[in-house]
């Protein structure tokens, strides 16, 4: 992809968001939220393929993939009032959709509008999803990626507002001054990953956060995490008992280990 699709995709999306705003112009703050998570999206995207000295076409079609990842958000939340997919739409699989039946697909490669699909439709789900195209499979690491370090930083920033009444949806209708669940606790200290029905808390919201380490694909990405201070930020917030501060040692422990290592990608299930 070239700089003149890349502008295209921009302006696209630019006038896409314009179809959801109310009669005085404005956003429902739900919409609102979604533009600068594209945005940013946008940007780890480009930042962290730049750091693997990907060719410059894959660097702007993974640009163009990030900013378009939620496109499906918009007619999901206008329709169905929430961001819950298991209670409306994927919003992976509408975001496609609407691109599909977009201009977009007339400005970009056959190649390009295969790998981006792939990777936004699959974007959201638990477990990767196989691919017979490596550089689709290389997209979807990367969204993946892209996706979770800025919802890592978004959900800390919404948490520590206390404006909770704005973004329900982001935080799941948790007690907001509940205790940790002790099955969540247990299940991140056995899998390296953490269940949303285990989530019963604000606690048990920064816990995930901390699962969320494990998930991510590339070096890169947890670079970017120790120079944004994001284990920080999460360990300020999150109660020190004997267990949590287990967890939060090995999740150290594991970014540590990977960052120092000379390979790209990483193997999150591994922990020792």
């Amino acid at each position: 992809m070239n700089s003149s699709q890349l502008d295209f995709t921009r302006k696209w999306f630019t006038e896409y968001v314009r179809q959801f705003e109310t009669a005085d112009g404005s956003l429902h703050p739900m919409h609102a939220i979604k533009v600068p998570h594209s945005l940013r999206v946008c940007i780890n995207c480009r930042t962290i393929a730049a750091d693997m000295d990907w060719p410059d076409d894959d660097i702007t079609a993974a640009e163009a993939m990030g900013l378009l990842h939620d496109v499906g958000r918009f007619p999901q939340f206008k329709e169905y009032g929430t961001f819950a997919d298991a209670r409306s739409i994927d919003h992976g699989k509408l975001a496609c959709d609407v691109i599909a039946a977009s201009t977009l697909t007339a400005e970009y490669s056959h190649e390009d509008i295969r790998d981006i699909l792939y990777g936004i439709r699959d974007h959201n789900k638990a477990k990767l999803a196989s691919c017979t195209s490596p550089r689709g499979l290389a997209f979807l690491k990367l969204i993946r990626d892209a996706d979770k370090l800025d919802i890592i930083k978004l959900m800390g920033d919404v948490i520590r507002s206390g404006d909770f009444t704005l973004y329900p949806e982001l935080l799941l209708g948790v007690d907001p001054k509940g205790p940790p669940s002790p099955a969540l606790i247990e299940e991140i200290a056995r899998s390296r990953k953490g269940s949303y029905s285990n989530v019963h808390s604000l606690v048990d919201m920064h816990l995930i956060r901390l699962a969320w380490m494990f998930d991510l694909n590339y070096k890169p990405s947890l670079r970017l995490v120790l120079s944004r201070g994001l284990m920080e930020e999460i360990r300020d917030v999150i109660p020190d008992t004997p267990t949590i501060r287990k967890l939060v040692r090995e999740t150290d422990d594991y970014i540590s280990r990977q960052t120092a290592s000379p390979a790209l990608h990483l193997d999150p299930i591994a922990t020792t």
